[in-house]
């Protein structure tokens, strides 16, 4: 029956699984108000419960989140992320395991973090998996062979056969063998950040000489000078066991080059590099980076629904194909981020809450905004 004012209702629900999902729905025609929603229990938590109630990446609720499904797949921007979850009972705990650096840019296994849960008596465990995958990579090498990638220039330096990180395919690594040597990358766009493994080695087998130096440099096409982005000094910062470093560039102009150079006072010196990872701002990704604005402008951008409240489809037309759409709240907090690849996508809204946001998309040179309601 028609009801106003608000009123009231309490339904019983007798299930007795680990976790059950809730809906509510109406008839079409009709238009419902529901508020002040609760859910109370008859008997306390069991003591083996270790389910989670909420999972989260980069404080972005995860889409699709179930507390009895164990695995997911997130995307994250740039190689590192913050995982944050809310255990069913209260009185259970949880640990968060995530990728290192390096192994972002690695292979499923590698990049896949865990969320262990433990119950509250202290046995029964329950172990959620996030695959991670890296929006705006660009290259990644290990050497597989005795030449540089297509591109790339070397002097001073040769590949070493038999010696390798073995991060990525490739049994070799890059030994610079002379005072000065130097490895040059082709143009990337909108390089933002650099990791790579490096060791050191004395070929006359004295102790590792302090101070030998390996920089990074980079310099755009328009540039004469290089810039030095950091350096690493052998004997603290590079030793004899292999180590990842990583170093951020955060450029933002269309094409730089890369370089490697050493600087060294011992010919018996002998600094390898390998597992190169290069990776950069996702709009330089985008297929319509570069197309006139006023032609993207042209195209027509269609949210529906709207207002929307599961999924929220995304359309372009053959203007656009591709770009970068995110949520934000009424007061500007970024919410979600999602990678639209073609001229249509679905967008999950799982998390928000209802209320006005706003919607904007970035599309090569394009910035396009709209409001949604999410009820």
């Amino acid at each position: 029956d028609d009801v106003f004012p608000y009123t009231h209702y309490t339904v019983d629900i007798d299930d007795d699984s680990p976790s059950v999902m809730l809906r509510f729905s109406s008839s079409a025609g009709k238009e419902f108000y529901l508020d002040d929603a609760y859910l109370t229990a008859t008997q306390p938590l069991q003591s083996n419960n270790a389910y989670l109630l909420d999972l989260s990446v980069n404080g972005v609720p995860v889409a699709g989140f179930e507390s009895g499904v164990l695995a997911y797949e997130q995307t994250i921007t740039y190689p590192e992320a913050t995982v944050t979850a809310v255990t069913m009972d209260p009185a259970a705990s949880f640990t968060v395991s995530l990728p290192d650096g390096e192994e972002y840019f690695g292979s499923e296994a590698e990049r896949t973090g865990t969320v262990v849960v433990t119950a509250k008596d202290g046995t029964t465990t329950q172990t959620y998996e996030i695959l991670f995958n890296v929006d705006g990579y660009h290259i990644r090498f290990g050497y597989p062979t005795s030449s540089l990638p297509e591109g790339w220039q070397s002097t001073g330096t040769y590949v070493a056969s038999g010696v390798s990180h073995d991060l990525y395919p490739g049994p070799n690594a890059m030994r610079f063998t002379t005072l000065d040597g130097s490895m040059t990358t082709k143009y990337y766009k909108g390089v933002d950040t650099v990791s790579f493994y490096t060791m050191v080695e004395m070929n006359d087998q004295s102790p590792i000489q302090d101070g030998e130096k390996l920089t990074l440099s980079i310099k755009g096409v328009n540039d004469e000078d290089w810039t030095e982005v950091g350096s690493l000094t052998t004997g603290t910062e590079i030793t004899g066991d292999w180590q990842m470093k990583q170093f951020i560039v955060n450029d933002d102009r269309d094409s730089v080059q890369l370089k490697w150079s050493v600087t060294s006072t011992n010919a018996a010196t002998r600094i390898y590099l390998d597992d190169i990872a290069i990776s950069g701002h996702p709009r330089y990704l985008d297929p319509n980076y570069g197309v006139k604005v006023e032609d993207l402008e042209k195209s027509t951008l269609q949210l529906y629904p709207n207002p929307a409240s599961d999924y929220l489809n995304v359309r372009l037309t053959e203007k656009a194909t591709g770009g970068q759409l995110t949520i934000f709240s009424i007061n500007g907090q970024q919410l979600r981020s999602v990678r639209l690849n073609g001229n249509q996508t679905a967008v999950s809204l799982s998390g928000l809450k209802s209320g006005v946001y706003i919607v904007q998309l970035q599309c090569g040179g394009m910035v396009h905004t709209e409001k949604l309601l999410i009820k």
